[in-house]
C-alpha cells in the first residue's frame, strides 16, 4: 500500500487527527509514569521508551511531535511527582529513560537530533533527579526491532519497556513483533497506531478478493465476510474492524 509521508523539511502540518493522537499520547504517557512512580520506599525508576517511527520532532506550527512530547512530557511529569513527594515529606525519585528513535528516511532523522536538542539541554540544567540518554537510528522498524533495538534494549537490562508505534499506514508493525514485545519484558506496553481504513480499502465488499499480506487469522474472518450479502458496507466495515481488535486481544494480555 502506499502510506502518506509528511514533509518534516519542507514543514509538516500538525492535522487534527494526529492532534488528538497526541494529546491521548501526554495523557497516558503521564498517568504511566505517575502510576509507576507512586511507591513510598522507590527512589529509582529506570524505562526504555522506543518511538519506531519518530519523525522530525516539530511541525510548521511549532508543536511537538512524539520525540519531544515524550522529553517534555518526562521533564514535567517528573517533577509533578518529586514536588508532590516533597511535601509528603519524601525523597525523590531518580528517573532515568533510555530514548531509542527511529526513522525511515536519513535526513529526517538529522533535523530530529537538531530539533530535539534543545529540549535535552533544558533537562539537563532543569532536573538533577531526570536523565534522559537519547539514541537515533536509521531504517526500517520492522527489520530493526528483530536486530539493532532489542539488542540494545537487552544490554540496559531494563525490564521497563514502551513502545510508540505510529505508523502511517497498517502493515510495518507485524504481530509477531508486538507479541515478542509483550513477552521479552516483564513490563512492555505498546501504543499502536494503525489506519484500519487504509487496510480495509483493498478490501472491498465487491472485489471478492486482495493482493495484501494479511495475518491468516485476520484474512478468514474477513474472507467471510466478504461472501456475506446480507449487511451493507458500512455494517461490514464496523464488523471487520471488530475482526481486527479481536485479533489484537489474542497479542498481549491486555488490549484497549
Amino acid at each position: 500500500m502506499t502510506a502518506k509521508s509528511y514533509d518534516w523539511e519542507g514543514g509538516a502540518i500538525l492535522e487534527p487527527h494526529t492532534k488528538k493522537k497526541h494529546k491521548v499520547l501526554k495523557e497516558y504517557f503521564r498517568q504511566y509514569l505517575i502510576t509507576r512512580c507512586q511507591l513510598p520506599q522507590q527512589n529509582r525508576f529506570r524505562l526504555v521508551v522506543v518511538d519506531g517511527f519518530a519523525g522530525g520532532g516539530l511541525y510548521e506550527c511549532g508543536s511537538y511531535g512524539s520525540p519531544l512530547i515524550f522529553v517534555d512530557v518526562l521533564l514535567a511529569t517528573a517533577t509533578e511527582i518529586n514536588t508532590t513527594r516533597a511535601v509528603n515529606g519524601l525523597g525523590p525519585i531518580n528517573i532515568e529513560c533510555l530514548l531509542l528513535l527511529n526513522d525511515y528516511d536519513r535526513s529526517v532523522v538529522e533535523l530530529l537530533k537538531k530539533n530535539i536538542a534543545p529540549l535535552l539541554v533544558g533537562t539537563k540544567e532543569e532536573s538533577s533527579h531526570t536523565i534522559v540518554e537519547v539514541e537515533f537510528y536509521n531504517g526500517k522498524f520492522e527489520y530493526l526491532y528483530w536486530g539493532e533495538i532489542k539488542s540494545r534494549i537487552l544490554r540496559a537490562n531494563c525490564r521497563n519497556v514502551f513502545f510508540n508505534l505510529d505508523q502511517c499506514g497498517y502493515s510495518n508493525v507485524t504481530s509477531p513483533i508486538i507479541r515478542d514485545i509483550i513477552f521479552s519484558w516483564k513490563s512492555a506496553e505498546i501504543i499502536l497506531t494503525f489506519m484500519i481504513a487504509s487496510m480495509l480499502a483493498y478490501l472491498s465488499p465487491k472485489s471478492g478478493s486482495s493482493g495484501v499480506p494479511l495475518e491468516p487469522e485476520i484474512k478468514a474472518k474477513i474472507d467471510a465476510l466478504l461472501h456475506n450479502n446480507q449487511i451493507n458496507k458500512k455494517e461490514w466495515l464496523a464488523e471487520s474492524e471488530k475482526v481486527v481488535f479481536e485479533f489484537l486481544k489474542g497479542c498481549a494480555p491486555f488490549v484497549s
